[in-house]
């Protein structure tokens, strides 16, 4: 008999984060209380929105954590380990190691992690070597302090001017395949691939054992903005297929979700509280792991209970 994994279920703001950085709104407490609203246990926390990194204000928000009941699944950072400057290079990785140290305060049990920026004065050789070399020196702190680095399929960080350096996926498995000797991890994004007219199923079939968190969005491609799960082409068939079943991968849809999309494959309404809850549930070899919700700007967010 087959044994069922639950991951945990958490919420990656997508939505707020333009305000949160620019305005602080929400601020840090309501979006909090908004998770507790909607049954959640976990959130994750971009470091933008964070609002400081120092070790009092990092101690408040833990607080602010404590007193809604939530813990954090993942806190995302965004270094750039291919900038053309060592000396800008080295002040990144120094603010990953910082990151790390917010990372702890949090309880968060993973940092994400990214290759960097894409730089034209930056060969494709020389990028690969610098973001295997300063992401495998990075687990020589992260690995004491008992929080894993997850590496991941990255397009575009909001507060980066281009592309990831990693953005294809061909590039980003080269890097992948240079640390599979150390201990860094993977935070898979089910969509990204997509912004470059890719195969998202080329980066999971290969990385899915080292799997710790996942982002769960969809997209059109060649499109920044997410879609409504369902609603763009991401092959949910594929990415949910094989080994032991994953349940709880949730992104509010439509009021009536039970029907198929164009290209025919079918969803399924959950058995939770919310009968409005939209799952793409079916199977996946990733057992206990952390999946951050992504909603799309048109999505409504509903109970998870």
């Amino acid at each position: 008999m087959s044994t069922h994994h639950k991951p945990t279920l958490s919420w990656n703001p997508i939505r707020f984060i333009p305000s949160m950085i620019a305005d602080g709104v929400p601020t840090l407490s309501e979006w909090f209380a908004k998770a507790r609203s909607l049954n959640l246990t976990h959130v994750e926390l971009y470091f933008g929105i964070l609002g400081g990194f120092s070790k009092d204000h990092v101690s408040q928000v833990r607080g602010l954590l404590d007193s809604a009941g939530l813990s954090v699944s993942m806190f995302t950072a965004a270094p750039d380990f291919t900038h053309p400057e060592k000396t800008e290079r080295v002040r990144h990785f120094e603010n990953a190691r910082r990151m790390l140290d917010v990372a702890a305060i949090l309880q968060a049990p993973a940092l994400r992690v990214t290759a960097g920026c894409l730089h034209d004065e930056v060969s494709t050789e020389d990028g690969i070597a610098m973001a295997a070399d300063y992401l495998a020196r990075l687990t020589e702190y992260s690995e004491p302090m008992n929080i894993q680095l997850a590496f991941e399929n990255h397009y575009k960080d909001r507060l980066w001017t281009d592309r990831d350096f990693a953005h294809h996926t061909e590039i980003f498995l080269e890097i992948y395949d240079r640390l599979l000797d150390t201990p860094v991890k993977v935070n898979f994004d089910m969509s990204n691939q997509l912004m470059s007219d890719e195969d998202p199923l080329a980066v999971l079939d290969h990385v899915r054992d080292k799997i710790v968190h996942i982002h769960a969005n969809d997209r059109h491609r060649g499109s920044y903005q997410h879609a409504v799960c369902g609603e763009g082409d991401l092959d949910f068939d594929g990415i949910f297929s094989g080994g032991d079943s994953i349940y709880g991968v949730y992104q509010p849809g439509r009021r009536h979700p039970r029907r198929r999309r164009r290209n025919g494959k079918k969803f399924h309404l959950t058995a939770g509280k919310n009968r409005r809850l939209l799952s793409i549930a079916n199977k996946l070899t990733i057992p206990n792991i952390f999946v951050a919700c992504i909603p799309s700007e048109k999505s409504r967010l509903v109970n998870a209970g």
